[in-house]
């Protein structure tokens, strides 16, 4: 799937140099998500409070429509992974564990 990280509003073209550094780090794909999260939405230290169960669709008023496709697009840039538009559901993004979890998922295949 192609995506395009080019989006207006809310400076959504600055988050790829400052996670470039996920790439290739030892992290938890939990830290993984949180650091895209955080630079992708522009959390800030808000980023912090982000736990497992804490919920994204609804939760985080930052994460739109929009902010699913530019946080899946960093998945696959940053992470080296490619996901199909028919692996994607509202489950997937329904707390940011169960988006670690799909990362896990994505990183083993």
């Amino acid at each position: 799937m192609q995506r395009s990280a080019q989006f207006s509003g809310r400076g959504r073209v600055s988050y790829a140099a400052s996670i470039s550094w996920v790439t290739g780090v030892d992290m938890s794909s939990f830290d993984k998500v949180v650091a895209i999260l955080r630079d992708t939405l522009q959390l800030g230290a808000r980023a912090s409070n982000l736990r497992p169960d804490s919920p994204l669709l609804g939760g985080v008023p930052e994460f739109d429509s929009m902010a699913v496709v530019t946080v899946v697009t960093m998945i696959e840039d940053h992470l080296g992974v490619s996901v199909d538009d028919d692996e994607l559901s509202a489950d997937v993004f329904t707390t940011v564990g169960s988006l670690a979890d799909f990362v896990d998922r994505k990183l083993a295949s």
